[in-house]
C-alpha cells in the first residue's frame, strides 16, 4: 500500500516542481520586462534633469531682467528729467539773449542820425 501512495504523491510533486519552475520562469521574464522599462526611464533622468536645469537658468535669468526693468525705467526717467532741465535751462538762456537783441535793434533803430546815410 505505501507503494501506490508514494507514486500520486511523487507525481503531483513533480507537477508542483513543473508549475513553480514555469511560473519561475513567468516571474523572472516578467521582472526582466519591468527592469528594462526602469532602465529606459533611467537613461532619460539625466536628459530631464539637464533641461530642468536650462529651464531654471533662464527662468532666474528672466527673473532677473524683470526686476531690472523698474530701475532701468526709473534710471532713463532721471536722465530724461535731466535732459528737460538743462534744455529748459538753455530755452531760458536763448529767450534771454533774444531779449538782449531785441532791446539793441530798438535802441539801434531809435538814433536816426547813425542809420541815416546822408549825414556821412
Amino acid at each position: 500500500m505505501n507503494s501506490l501512495k508514494k507514486k500520486p504523491i511523487y507525481r503531483s510533486l513533480r507537477s508542483i516542481e513543473k508549475i513553480i519552475e514555469v511560473r519561475t520562469r513567468h516571474f523572472k521574464i516578467k521582472i526582466k520586462i519591468e527592469n528594462d522599462e526602469l532602465k529606459d526611464k533611467n537613461t532619460e533622468i539625466p536628459e530631464l534633469r539637464r533641461k530642468f536645469a536650462e529651464t531654471e537658468a533662464e527662468r532666474a535669468e528672466l527673473k532677473g531682467k524683470v526686476t531690472e526693468l523698474p530701475k532701468q525705467g526709473v534710471e532713463e526717467s532721471k536722465r530724461r528729467d535731466a535732459e528737460n532741465a538743462k534744455l529748459k535751462t538753455k530755452i531760458k538762456e536763448l529767450e534771454s539773449e533774444n531779449v538782449d537783441f531785441r532791446d539793441r535793434i530798438t535802441k539801434v533803430e531809435q538814433r536816426p542820425m547813425l542809420n541815416d546815410p546822408k549825414v556821412f
